[in-house]
């Protein structure tokens, strides 16, 4: 996003997907943190988290819409 451009942060991006097909669309790394977010079109849509994903990493994705793009894209 906008935010890691502007403020010349030094963070990769990736995607995570297991055996069973299960996903997350998009992760982003910087250290040791790690943040998730599962890219859905329609702000009311239900989306699951992979337990695996879950008790492995220990972290919920956010849900990222038409809505609040425009928000999570400038980092604010």
């Amino acid at each position: 996003p906008k935010h890691i451009l502007t403020n010349n942060l030094q963070e990769s991006s990736n995607c995570w997907r297991n055996t069973r097909q299960q996903e997350i669309d998009y992760l982003e790394t910087e250290g040791k943190e790690l943040r998730a977010w599962e890219i859905k079109f329609n702000p009311n849509a239900r989306f699951r988290i992979s337990p695996s994903f879950e008790s492995t990493y220990g972290i919920k994705p956010a849900l990222v819409h038409r809505e609040n793009f425009d928000t999570w894209l400038n980092g604010d």
